[in-house]
């Protein structure tokens, strides 16, 4: 009875109709019962193996990683459990979903005709990004963060610092130690990585994929100063007057005493955009000032030149800072929510967020369309179901050749 109650969950899940409660209910079953869901996709994969992935070995152990994930702590679910268990539920049993579409197996998961799966190559499986991350410490090594245990990793100027289990480094004032000099660290994500960071002050950061910060290690009075590549969302703690925390990214500088706002400034954009949701921020660029409200947007184009003797080009924002109204912000931040929201969005600006999400070359073949497209998806969805998202309206089709994307009319 339990091996057809969790294929009949399966079922309800790859045709979209799991509810909440049998949602909690597939979760347990993958916690408690985790062997008996590993056989039942297994006896899946085994009715059709193909030619890439014939070897059970490789599928097995790719089962094996995926299905042995830790559920998330009631701490961490207790204020807001649909938001952050159910996505992470529905990546893991969707990751081992993507084997059995790679496989091109069919799926028998009850005793009505089976349902067969499109053959996809494991090639074209493109997976999504994760928690991953590297530290740079004040003497120039560095910490993988992907493959670091869990727990205190080290002491640094003052503070000790910590990984935790869900994509998340933190530091804490040293208690009961010397004061040390204060130094800066470094956090890097590459493309298809994301982490958070609790700074000693309390401030949170969420880093997107390919981003980097750079922050002192402990705040000892005066400005609490960060410099920032990429995209990140800050919830800022407030310190008094005295202590305002400062962003620098791309020769603009943020001011702020306590706020939540995301600032994106990847280099292979048009525009720096900086996002307010709560509380205010004065951007600086040389003399040219501009204080936000909640729900506008300071958009400030990025100007580029030529280094002729270096070969290369060299970006910086612009002295120019437009601010536009962003009544509904949940587009800017969906990246931090775990989705992607697109509304009239070109084409080139969503192929780049993918090119950094999943770690993708993108190219074009032909003039592409000019329409803005709508619409939203998780991001924990393998590549494949974005672009098949975009090509149901017949504006444009995708090839894929390894991690090549190329966009054709």
């Amino acid at each position: 009875m339990k091996r057809e109650r969790i294929s009949y969950l399966l079922k309800q899940f790859i045709d979209g109709a799991l509810s909440q409660d049998e949602s909690q209910e597939l979760f347990f079953f993958l916690e408690k019962d985790n062997h008996i869901v590993q056989s039942i996709i297994t006896r899946m994969l085994e009715q059709q193996p193909p030619e890439p992935l014939a070897e059970t070995a490789h599928w097995k152990e790719m089962l094996e990683k995926i299905t042995a994930v830790d559920k998330p702590s009631a701490v961490e679910t207790q204020d807001k459990p649909d938001k952050l268990w159910y996505p992470f539920f529905r990546r893991t049993i969707a990751a081992a979903l993507i084997i059995l579409t790679a496989a091109g197996g069919y799926l028998v998961l009850n005793h009505r005709q089976p349902t067969v799966m499109p053959a996809r190559t494991a090639a074209q499986v493109i997976l999504p990004g994760g928690n991953k991350a590297v530290l740079t410490l004040a003497n120039g090594s560095k910490i993988v963060l992907d493959s670091a245990q869990n727990g205190e990793l080290l002491l640094q100027g003052g503070a000790t610092v910590n990984k935790t289990g869900n994509g998340q480094l933190a530091y804490q004032p040293a208690s009961g130690k010397p004061e040390a000099e204060v130094v800066y660290n470094t956090l890097s994500t590459p493309k298809s990585g994301q982490f958070k960071l609790i700074l000693s002050d309390g401030t949170q950061v969420w880093l997107n994929a390919a981003s980097s910060i750079k922050y002192f290690t402990s705040f000892s009075g005066g400005p609490r100063k960060v410099e920032l590549t990429g995209e990140a969302y800050f919830e800022v703690a407030k310190k008094g007057k005295t202590a305002p925390f400062v962003v620098t990214v791309n020769g603009t500088q943020i001011a702020v005493l306590g706020t939540h706002f995301n600032v994106m400034a990847y280099e292979d954009e048009p525009t720096m955009k900086t996002t307010l949701l709560e509380g205010s921020v004065m951007l600086s660029i040389a003399s040219n000032k501009q204080v936000l409200k909640p729900g506008q947007q300071a958009q400030v184009p990025f100007r580029r030149s030529s280094d002729v003797l270096g070969g290369n080009e060299n970006i910086a924002a612009s002295g120019k800072i437009k601010v536009v109204d962003i009544p509904e912000t949940a587009a800017v931040i969906a990246w931090k929510e775990g989705n992607f929201i697109f509304e009239g969005e070109p084409v080139q600006s969503i192929m780049r967020k993918l090119s950094r999400w999943y770690d993708l070359e993108v190219s074009y073949e032909g003039p592409v369309t000019r329409e803005g497209f709508n619409g939203t998806i998780s991001r924990f969805e393998p590549a494949s179901e974005v672009l098949k998202m975009l090509e149901l309206t017949g504006l444009l089709h995708f090839k894929i050749e390894g991690r090549k994307i190329i966009v054709t009319p």
